[in-house]
This record gives C-alpha cells, sequence and structure tokens, in this order.
C-alpha cells in the first residue's frame, strides 16, 4: 500500500485495468523530514519564468505584482490561487541578485514554491542569501518549498536528444548530482532556520518517468499528457496513471504537481491538439480534482512562450479568462487539505505508457541554452 499526496481520481476512471489498489491520502505538504502533515494547507497557483521571451528583457517587481494580483483575482475559481512557482530565485541578467518577485509576493501574500537552477547553483544560492538578507521574516513565511532543478535528469535520455535534432541536450543532471545539490542546499538554509517554525521542504522537479527520489522532501512532477500526444478525453486518464507510477516508489513522500496545463491553440507532430475547449476540459477534469487537495502549480497564467503554442488561461489582449474557470460542484467538493481523506486509484496490470514531453526545454519557457549561459556569465 502506497501512501503519498497524489490528488484523487475516482476508481472509475482505471476500471477496466483492475489491479491491486493504491491507497492515496490528498493532503499535500511534508515537514522538514519529509513526512506528510496531517494539518497541511494546498497551495494552488502560476509558474512564472524570468523574463519576456519577446526580447528576454526581465520581468519587473512591476510584472510580477500585475501577475500576483491577476491571480489571485481570478473570477469563478474554486480556490484561490496565491501561490508562484518560480524557475529562479535571481533576477534575469543579475545572477547574483534576488528575483523582483520577492517584492511583490510579499506585498499581495502570494505563497512561493522557489526554484534554483542547478547548472547555475552558486550564483541561485548567492541571490537566494541575499534575498534572505532583504527580505527576512517576510520572505520566509511565504516559502512553502525549494525546488532544486528543474527536469535536470530527463535531459540525460534518449528521449530529450531525440526532440533535440539527436544531439545531447544542455543542462543536464544524473540523479546522484541532483541529491548532492539538495544537501548544498539544505545546508545552505541552515543559515536561516531562525526564521522558520521548519525549514522548508526541499524537492526536486522533473518529468514523470525521471522523477528523483533520494533525499527529498517532496517529489515534484510535471504532467503534461498534451506532449504524450494523448486525446483529451484520455487526459485525465493518463494523468492518474502516471502520478500513480510516481507513487509507487515515492516512499511516503508527498508528490507535488509543480507544472500542468493544456494549451488553447497550436498542433505539432506527435502532440495533442490545442483549443480553449480542450483547455477547459482539462482544467477541469484535473485541475478541479487537485484544486485544494493537492498542491499544484499550473502552467500558465497568461501566454509567455515564443512558439505557436499558447498555454496561458487569460486572453493575451483583454486579460481575462478565455473559459469558465469554476469547478462543477466547487462549493461542495472543496476539501481543505486539513482533514486528509483516503481513495483508492487502482494500478493497471500492464506499466502505463509514461509521458514524453516533447520538445522538453521550450526554448520561450526557460530561454534558450546559449542565453541561459551568457546571462550566467
Amino acid at each position: 500500500m502506497i501512501c503519498t499526496s497524489v490528488f484523487a481520481f475516482t476508481a472509475a476512471l482505471l476500471a477496466p485495468a483492475i489491479a491491486a489498489p493504491i491507497v492515496v491520502r490528498t493532503d499535500s505538504l511534508s515537514n522538514s523530514t519529509g513526512m506528510v502533515t496531517s494539518n497541511a494547507t494546498a497551495h494552488a497557483g502560476f509558474s512564472y519564468g524570468a523574463f519576456w521571451p519577446k526580447d528576454e528583457s526581465p520581468k519587473t517587481y512591476e510584472d510580477f505584482l500585475r501577475l500576483f494580483n491577476q491571480a489571485k483575482s481570478l473570477p469563478g475559481t474554486s480556490v484561490s490561487f496565491n501561490s508562484a512557482r518560480l524557475f529562479q530565485t535571481a533576477q534575469w541578467q543579475k545572477p547574483t541578485e534576488p528575483s523582483e518577485a520577492f517584492k511583490a509576493a510579499i506585498e499581495t501574500e502570494t505563497t512561493l514554491l522557489l526554484g534554483l537552477w542547478l547548472s547555475a547553483m552558486p550564483t541561485e544560492l548567492e541571490a537566494l542569501n541575499a534575498a534572505f538578507e532583504t527580505h527576512g521574516q517576510k520572505l520566509a513565511d511565504l516559502v512553502v518549498g525549494i525546488s532544486v532543478g528543474n527536469e535536470d535528469i530527463y535531459r540525460t535520455s534518449p528521449e530529450c536528444a531525440k526532440h533535440n535534432d539527436n544531439q545531447p541536450c544542455p543542462m543536464q543532471a544524473t540523479p546522484e548530482e541532483v541529491k548532492s545539490n539538495v544537501t548544498a542546499v539544505r545546508d545552505a538554509m541552515k543559515q536561516w532556520d531562525h526564521l522558520f517554525k521548519a525549514p522548508p521542504p526541499i524537492g526536486h522537479t522533473d518529468v514523470a518517468q525521471f522523477a528523483a527520489q533520494d533525499g527529498l522532501d517532496f517529489i515534484g512532477t510535471t504532467v503534461y499528457p498534451f506532449w504524450g500526444n494523448e486525446p483529451i478525453d484520455k487526459a485525465q486518464e493518463s494523468t492518474a496513471k502516471t502520478l500513480a507510477e510516481v507513487a509507487k516508489n515515492a516512499s511516503d513522500k508527498p508528490i507535488w504537481i509543480t507544472e500542468t496545463g493544456w494549451p488553447s491553440s497550436g498542433k505539432e507532430e506527435g502532440t495533442g491538439s490545442g483549443s480553449v475547449d480542450d483547455m477547459r476540459k482539462y482544467w477541469v477534469d484535473v485541475g478541479c480534482q487537485a484544486f485544494g487537495k493537492q498542491n499544484i502549480w499550473w502552467f500558465q497564467l497568461e501566454k509567455d512562450t515564443l512558439d505557436d503554442f499558447d498555454w496561458g488561461i487569460l486572453d493575451p489582449a483583454t486579460k481575462k479568462p478565455k473559459f469558465d474557470l469554476g469547478c462543477p460542484g466547487s462549493s461542495a467538493s472543496a476539501q481543505s487539505a486539513s482533514s486528509p481523506s483516503e481513495v483508492h486509484i487502482s494500478r493497471a496490470s500492464d506499466q502505463p505508457r509514461l509521458l514524453d514531453r516533447n520538445n522538453f526545454f521550450e526554448n520561450a519557457r526557460i530561454g534558450l541554452h546559449k542565453t541561459f549561459v551568457e546571462w550566467r556569465k
């Protein structure tokens, strides 16, 4: 029996392939030892990059202030989207200075999942230390966790090379290197222990089938049925199977959905198709199952990519939602993580087809490797 923080999908989803059920708790946060807490609050928010891809200009305090306020004021949602996952702690083009997102988060009371790039760990830690020196307790009170690295293990895989013109993907890391960096971050955070009631949980984010396990307080996973060429009608089932597969090796560590979404437009060979209707269905079928029960950071609030895919739930022109953000029966179904429940997810007897994140390191989300390297100099 596996007990972890994966959110509940009904047993009926996987009923045709019933095997031993997985018992899953819907509470989602861990304490410093990685154990699931019973009085946790599930966080819902969006993932935010550090710069605007069109001209590579940095996002400023004013940009983050607008974005965080927009997220918190979305109409008709079942929960407040008052959390932000940041891909990096440093301000874009100023690698040792803290992100201006921190000031905006403090002003808007937006909680933070902090991200640190493995490829720039020394400067990321310098920026993080500077952030705590500047903002102190006000910042610490907002930190819900730290994600050390992002999809680094996936980049070592043949799948990544396949979608990189058969060339090795940049910014790779082995599980051992991830673990070593997690230890380094944990050690670096000790000087700030006095700011926290308990040290913030530290984990790693990766594509589901490459999720790291050792030395982590939580397992962060990106979930994209779209990149696996799944039809929208199968997206919920695919997501449930993927999370169940991660849970098999989770050792009671909570699983956080650190990135997921469905585009409203765009199509490539080997992907699903994007449409507003499909975006809405994914929001209802996957998002509404998680909101208020499971830590989740959606990709994304507004279009922030150079390619043809539009992952933003806001219309670029009007800044209003593209669809009804309400969840069916949300007033009755919104469940606090302070009262954890157990649900059964049946495990398919055959190995579920895990997701292949096509074109994983899309240039507009994390920047071209060349741009990233130049920024580090």
